[in-house]
């Protein structure tokens, strides 16, 4: 039980019956004194007397890392680990669950924080409530989260991670860890893109180099590198050359001094271009050397950092579609295949360079159409019929856009009405290519129907059959490609009649209809 007594005007607070008791003895003896008018002990006049702490309190302190600079992100993120906990257990501790909040708010503008395990969210994307497990024996458990320097800063005032918390229910001391973002160099090298550069020709780029840093670089590599191998550099006598992938790579040292914010300007790369050149790339890796001390040789400040720039050749890649005529009756099930290639000299195989769009002839609906097709929509931009599409997409592989390489769609339509008109098959790029076709005229081709006398089945009088599957007229030309010099291809699908004959009885005919 707490009690307060005040000895000329000071508070002192009592906790244990021991210390009252002995308060109680003291203020007796005090007494007669008074009254006899002996002065009292000017110790016993200004002496505070604390009684000791509850079971916990003031002992139960947060144990966090207090300082940590982070390296610029110029490369890289470069992660920190940044540790908390209440350290081990102690006499007097209290028992229960351990937490701690972590407010990251005064260094959210300047640090990317990551990973908070065993931690919540709390009620701002700044704030994480932690919970410290008990698994070791000593109770000397952390929890651990990283931080890095967000991109493109450097140097600036130090910011505060503060940490507050508890022990079973015991506030705990508060604590902070000091956030710095570190300064290095950042060397990035740069090229405006060339202009009117030609197949199986030459050209060059004008690479600079520029220290967006806070410290200066002492000298620096350059590594060039072509992502293509429809690209070729020319050999440098001042820089090592060598391939990766097949692809070339030059390596070239410059010792000059690159001081913060200053542009120093290399030697020209040149590079050559082949026949089927179209949308290549260049890229640059700048490494800085900086020396670690007076007479030590200049080191790699970190790693390079990667640039690049395009080489667009003036050539084209010419897209080529080539359709089919149907031929046959009404009923007619006939499968056309249709063919697509680029006949170059540019590639676009960068990714899927190409991919198709097949028109359904009006008067006959598609039943078997290639998995990697889908409904897109109609030529009036009005959605699909989910039952019948009037148009299809069909993309290629990656690499489909070199040239040479022909590609086949195999569609199989039904001829529903006499009343037909062409559909068509057109192809064409990705729009992250942009090669010029020299010749959009053969870029689509049309799917023409001629529909032939009689039927592709013969009437049936019972009423409980359905229609039999129809045949294709062995005389018609269904599925011929369109005249182009290519082969007819194949391309009658029938569907069989089947007659059962069982002790004189009638023969009938039924057959499921496949879609």
């Amino acid at each position: 039980m707490r009690s307060i007594s005040r000895t000329d005007g000071r508070a002192v607070m009592w906790r244990s019956g021991r210390r009252r008791g002995a308060g109680l003895l003291a203020a007796a003896l005090a007494v007669p004194l008074l009254l006899l008018g002996a002065p009292a002990s000017p110790a016993a006049a200004t002496e505070t007397v604390t009684a000791p702490a509850a079971a916990g309190a003031g002992t139960v302190v947060i144990e966090a890392t207090d300082a940590v600079t982070l390296p610029p992100m110029v490369t890289r993120s470069a992660r920190t680990v940044i540790t908390i906990g209440f350290g081990k257990d102690r006499p007097g501790h209290p028992t229960g669950a351990r937490t701690i909040t972590v407010d990251t708010s005064d260094a959210a503008a300047v640090v990317d924080f990551f990973q908070f395990p065993d931690c919540e969210r709390g009620a701002t994307e700044d704030i994480h409530v932690c919970t410290v497990p008990h698994k070791k024996a000593d109770g000397s458990d952390t929890v651990t989260f990283t931080a890095s320097a967000a991109p493109d800063l450097q140097g600036g005032a130090a910011r505060l991670i503060t940490y507050t918390g508890s022990w079973g229910g015991v506030p705990a001391t508060a604590a902070s860890t000091r956030v710095r973002v570190g300064t290095s160099t950042d060397l990035r090298a740069a090229a405006p893109r060339p202009v009117g550069v030609k197949p199986s020709s030459g050209g060059s780029l004008a690479v600079a180099v520029t220290d967006k840093g806070l410290v200066g670089a002492d000298a620096f590599l350059l590594t060039v590198q072509v992502t293509s191998a429809r690209l070729a550099l020319v050999k440098d006598p001042a820089c090592t050359y060598d391939t990766q992938y097949g692809r070339d790579r030059l390596t070239c040292r410059y010792d000059v001094p690159v001081a913060p914010g200053q542009t120093v300007a290399v030697r020209p790369v040149r590079f050559t271009t082949q026949a089927d050149s179209f949308n290549e790339e260049v890229s640059f890796g700048v490494t800085a050397l900086v020396s670690p001390g007076p007479g030590e040789p200049p080191a790699a400040d970190h790693d390079p950092y990667w640039t690049g720039t395009k080489v667009r050749v003036v050539t084209g890649a010419d897209f080529r579609a080539t359709g089919a005529r149907l031929t046959g009756p009404v009923g007619a099930k006939l499968t056309a295949r249709f063919s697509f290639v680029n006949a170059g000299p540019a590639a676009t195989d960068d990714g899927p360079g190409m991919y198709a769009v097949v028109t359904v002839p009006k008067g006959t609906e598609a039943v078997d159409v290639p998995r990697v097709c889908d409904p897109t929509l109609d030529d009036d931009g009005s959605q699909p019929d989910p039952e019948h599409p009037g148009r299809y997409q069909c993309p290629f592989l990656n690499g489909s856009g070199a040239p040479g390489i022909v590609h086949t769609l195999d569609f199989t339509f039904r001829i529903v009405t006499a009343d037909v008109a062409p559909g068509s098959v057109t192809v064409k790029e990705n729009s992250h290519a942009h090669p010029t076709d020299p010749d959009l005229s053969n870029n689509t081709a049309p799917i023409t129907v001629t529909v032939t006398s009689g039927s592709s089945s013969p009437p049936s009088s019972s009423p409980s059959a359905s229609s039999p599957g129809p045949a294709a007229d062995p005389g018609s030309s269904a599925g011929e490609l369109a005249a182009s010099g290519a082969p007819p291809v194949a391309l009658i699908a029938a569907a069989a009649v089947a007659a059962l004959a069982l002790g004189g009885a009638v023969a009938y005919t039924s057959v499921r209809r496949r879609r």
